[in-house]
């Protein structure tokens, strides 16, 4: 039987690799820099929602990190990071365009600087697209998506 963190590995975006395991079960989140992370990174969808919260640093060019989906902290390589940068519009461009707009509900990407929001409202046979609150053309929010 796969445990909660195998699983996990295997949900997470192919851009990060987990470079160490440190501690399951935490819930002592202000020891990693977890309580305020550094950066929140979020992907939705309407199967499944990831978040990555990024925390202190390990080492020189390591970062502390937990997800959502399991309550276990780890560490990445900010190299692996290098991704968050990029401007919002960028890295949506590149990064979320992996998935498929047909099944995109909703999505939320925030770094220390910035913060972007994007949701398609559906109703029968009209769709609306909003980005940070504000309805826009559809080929406005796709050229960002």
């Amino acid at each position: 039987m796969k445990s909660k963190f195998s699983e996990f590995l295997t949900s997470i975006p192919p851009v990060l690799q987990i470079r160490k395991y440190i501690e399951e079960d935490v819930h002592a989140e202000e020891k990693y820099g977890l309580d305020e992370p550094q950066s929140t990174i979020t992907l939705e969808t309407e199967i499944r929602t990831f978040t990555l919260s990024l925390g202190d640093h390990y080492q020189e060019n390591l970062l502390y990190a937990m997800s959502n989906q399991i309550e276990d902290v780890f560490v990445l390589d900010k190299a692996d990071l290098s991704f968050l940068q990029t401007s919002a519009n960028d890295l949506l461009s590149k990064f979320i365009y992996l998935l498929d707009i047909s099944f995109l509900d909703s999505f939320t990407f925030k770094t220390p600087i910035t913060e972007l929001s994007g949701m398609i409202v559906r109703e029968r046979s009209s769709e609306e697209y909003i980005l940070n609150d504000t309805s826009v053309d559809e080929e406005i929010f796709k050229s960002i998506f």
